[in-house]
């Protein structure tokens, strides 16, 4: 099987920051129904996200991707460039939102929540977080 199951990049394209990210989500050919529970969304925005103690950081787009084994990842893309992720796992979900329960990021220790509110066609109307990383708090805020 030749196929792609994920791509991620970034790089400047004629002097503009760009970044990627694919996720294949084409399922075998047994069960299908699980890609109905599968969420992978991007949106460009604005929002701030602050770490008690350092300066606070422009959130410029987001990624939120929830697998059907409800394994969650929300990335928030920094306007420098930089990016920030969260780990975690689906805890609720209806026609309206997703909460995302965090469980680490990268290396460091995360606590928390964030609660994405769905739009129209896939986008992503607003998303807000709160926790603790490293011990200390962070509250992220995007629309």
């Amino acid at each position: 099987d030749n196929s792609i199951a994920m791509l991620n990049g970034q790089g400047k394209l004629d002097g503009q920051n760009f970044r990627i990210n694919f996720r294949n989500n084409q399922q075998g050919s047994s069960n299908n129904n699980n890609s109905q529970n599968r969420l992978n969304l991007q949106q460009a925005g604005e929002g701030l996200f602050s770490v008690q103690s350092r300066p606070n950081r422009n959130i410029t787009s987001v990624l939120v991707s929830v697998e059907p084994n409800k394994n969650a990842r929300v990335t928030l893309l920094f306007k420098d460039g930089n990016s920030f992720t969260f780990d975690g796992r689906e805890s609720n979900r209806d026609a309206y939102s997703v909460r995302i329960q965090v469980n680490r990021s990268g290396m460091a220790d995360a606590t928390g929540f964030f609660v994405v509110e769905l739009g129209v066609r896939n986008s992503i109307n607003s998303i807000v977080g709160q926790g603790t990383l490293d011990g200390q708090s962070f509250l992220a805020n995007f629309r």
